[in-house]
């Protein structure tokens, strides 16, 4: 009997933490970051258009997976040296043109972050090419980063 009530004692404590959301292992951190976007566009004819302008969005930290999600593209964390966390790779996004009398065309998105975790500052820089179209965009993003706080 008093087996029972110690496993029962046990799985009560269990839910409670489940519940509560506790866990052993380093959670992943959400931050909003604002800032500005230089975005600089080449056309197939050779034309540059450069823009800036106010930008915001949301970087996900997870240390144990060693993954960085920023918007909606994961990139693996390759280097965490003193307060810098530098994460780079490529991502393929082989959307719908834009407008829709463009053909589909896929695009390759080569980006490189760097995020200081003290400070909170973000520079990352993003270059964009389509094989299918010939056209290269490049992004950099200058942001402050604080983390998000749960609406409810």
């Amino acid at each position: 009997m008093a087996d029972l009530r110690v496993v029962s004692a046990a799985l009560v404590v269990w839910v409670a933490l489940r519940a509560a959301g506790v866990s052993y292992a380093a959670d992943k951190v959400t931050l909003s970051c604002l800032g500005t976007a230089n975005n600089v566009f080449w056309s197939l004819k050779g034309e540059h258009n450069e823009q800036n302008y106010p930008y915001h969005d949301s970087l996900t930290i997870d240390p144990d997976g060693r993954i960085a999600i920023w918007g909606s593209d994961a990139y693996p964390i390759t280097e965490i040296e003193g307060n810098l966390i530098i994460f780079k790779g490529e991502v393929e996004d082989g959307r719908e043109g834009t407008p829709p009398v463009v053909p589909p065309a896929t695009w390759n998105h080569y980006t490189i972050g760097v995020m200081d975790r003290i400070t909170g500052d973000l520079s990352i820089s993003q270059d964009d090419k389509s094989d299918n179209l010939g056209p290269y965009r490049k992004t950099t993003f200058n942001l402050h980063c604080k983390p998000a706080k749960p609406v409810f």
